[in-house]
Order: structure tokens, then C-alpha cells, then sequence
């Protein structure tokens, strides 16, 4: 890395390639954690099979967390990938990118979760960074949604026929007001994922802000019934820990 790059932090002095218009030449390893999660597995592999980056140039190592059965290599990947194995000895996702990382052949590396489907131009736009210094951690955004019923052929078929999905969402459930019956309207106006609090205490909950959590409210019981029942994706970013345990005990649906 040149030190004379970037000067006083300020990273506006690097002018990355656009997205789409420069020549990726370095080789990216994608390391993914994965513990009993083939089945997702194979969405992250299908988006992954969709990035703009050059697929000669791009590598996945699955790091398996002592899975039962053991983690396999979803079929049909246009790039390489292999599995890489650990002991399961408790929560070990950390150990888990560590052995990933050690076995990756990129001068690149990026993270995902096995249960992630990254958007397609992802491993582009985190590469393009690295290509201009060696010493860079590039961070992404990453936003809760409601696969459900979403098949790898859906994702294909949607990449031939250059359709984009977009998700609407809310940050907070105060667009309900005090009326349940607000779900569903909006549900028809294309919402699908909505967060339960933002930081502060609503009439649903408590936010993760609030010094005392009072957890999910009778009303609250309503709402995530409601989601539920109309299949509205419980987001709990920004809420409280007793709240986001009501919300996992009380939902029918994943969260």
C-alpha cells in the first residue's frame, strides 16, 4: 500500500471505478459460515451465481461449523467452490471465517452469512475499492427480508428476464397507529417488512434505547399476529432485547 494514498483518513481522495465501467484483475474469495443452513445455502449461491464480477475471477469457501449432515457444495456454481470443515464446539462463527479466510486463494476477501442473498453487483462494488489500496475494510448494508417460498429457480428466472424485486418497508410500526387493521392495508400498498420499534418505546414495544425494556405490549401481541397472518416480515433492528425476545416467541413466522 502507498501511505501517501489517504491523508487524514479522508477517503474521498480514492476514486473507485463505477460499477460496471472499470477491469476487475484481482481474484475475490467469498467466505461463508454455515452451520445447518443447506437449504439457504442455496439461495446465497444463486445470487452469488448473478454477480457482475467476473466469474473466472471469483472463488466461494463454504466454512462449515460442524454441520449434521455435513455442509455440500450447492450444484450448478459457475465459479470455483469447496467446503472447508471445523469441529462444532459451541457457537463458532468467528472460527468459522477464520478457517475460511485460511483457505481462501483471493487477495480479496469478502463475508457473507449462509443465509444472505446479495444483491448482484455486491462483489463489484467492495472489490473496486480493493483494487486501489491493500489496506482498505469496505462495509456494506444489509437489510431483512421475507424469503419465503423464494426458490433458486426464482432467482434465476428473474436474472434472465432483468427484473429487479424491491421490498417495501417501514422503520417502524407507528404508521399502524392503534389500529391492527392498518397491516393489512398497507400490506396491499406492497409493504412487506416492517421493524417493530426505531430506538424509542411505541405503543408496540420498547426500542433499544429505552434503560427499561417492558417488552411486546398486548397491542404488540396483535400486530405480529396480524404480520403473521398476512405475511409481513417482523424486523427487529433498533428494539429492545426483551421486546426482540416477545416478538421470536410470539411470531409463527421466521423473523
Amino acid at each position: 500500500m502507498n501511505p501517501d494514498v489517504v491523508h487524514g483518513n479522508d477517503w474521498r481522495s480514492l476514486d473507485p471505478g463505477e460499477i460496471g465501467h472499470w477491469e476487475p484483475t484481482q481474484r475475490v474469495t467469498v467466505v461463508v459460515p454455515c452451520y445447518n443452513g443447506q437449504e439457504p445455502l442455496a439461495l446465497t449461491f444463486a445470487a452469488l451465481a448473478n454477480q457482475t464480477y467476473p466469474m473466472d475471477l471469483l472463488e466461494v469457501v463454504i466454512a462449515d461449523d460442524g454441520s449434521d449432515p455435513p455442509i455440500t457444495v450447492p450444484p450448478g456454481a459457475p465459479f470455483e467452490a469447496r467446503v472447508v470443515a471445523q469441529e462444532r464446539a459451541g457457537f463458532g462463527l468467528a472460527r468459522a471465517r477464520n478457517t475460511g479466510a485460511a483457505a481462501a486463494t483471493g487477495s480479496i476477501l469478502v463475508f457473507l452469512d449462509c443465509d444472505m442473498v446479495p444483491e448482484p453487483t455486491q462483489v463489484e462494488a467492495h472489490a473496486r475499492w480493493h483494487h486501489l489500496d491493500d489496506r482498505i475494510l469496505t462495509l456494506g448494508f444489509r437489510q431483512h427480508a421475507d424469503f419465503y417460498g423464494v426458490t433458486v429457480a426464482d432467482i434465476r428466472r428473474a436474472k434472465a428476464e432483468n427484473k429487479t424485486a424491491i421490498v417495501l418497508g417501514f422503520q417502524n410500526t407507528s404508521a399502524f397507529e392503534d389500529r391492527a387493521e392498518f397491516v393489512e392495508l398497507f400490506k396491499q400498498q406492497g409493504v412487506g417488512i416492517v421493524q417493530m420499534t426505531y430506538n424509542t418505546q411505541n405503543l408496540v414495544g420498547s426500542g433499544c434505547y429505552e434503560s427499561t425494556d417492558s417488552g411486546l405490549s398486548d397491542f404488540g401481541h396483535d400486530i405480529v399476529a396480524e404480520m403473521n397472518r398476512v405475511g409481513m416480515l417482523c424486523d427487529l433492528s433498533h428494539v429492545g432485547p426483551k421486546t426482540s425476545e416477545d416478538v421470536i416467541r410470539a411470531s409463527k413466522r421466521p423473523v
